[in-house]
């Protein structure tokens, strides 16, 4: 087991998150809860020391698939739009096949 030692930058920045969530953000359950997340993934660095080891061939590679990517959190495939109104589409098309039950109903 490989042993964790934090630079004082590191903890002062790590202090920093945690402030900022709690006080700007105003939310100290959200802070505790991130600043433990981040503190869980150093302390897995001490059991699997090379986890986060990547060369810089990799990290160009990662680069380029993600700037040459079609689709990303960026640009969204579909327009907002287009979402918008699913509501009132399926409200008619439940709306049509009920009245297509009854019709069948009254025939028969």
């Amino acid at each position: 087991m490989a042993e964790i030692k934090y630079s004082p930058a590191a903890l002062s920045d790590l202090e920093d998150i945690g402030d900022y969530i709690a006080e700007e953000l105003k939310s100290p359950d959200a802070a505790l809860n991130t600043v433990s997340r981040i503190q869980d993934a150093i302390y897995r660095l001490s059991d699997f020391p090379r986890i986060c080891c990547i060369t810089d061939t990799q990290a160009a590679k990662l680069d380029s698939k993600i700037t040459n990517a079609r689709v990303s959190w960026e640009r969204v495939p579909f327009s907002d739009y287009d979402l918008k109104n699913n509501y009132a589409e399926t409200k008619r098309l439940k709306s049509r096949i009920a009245e297509i039950t009854r019709n069948q109903e009254t025939t028969l």
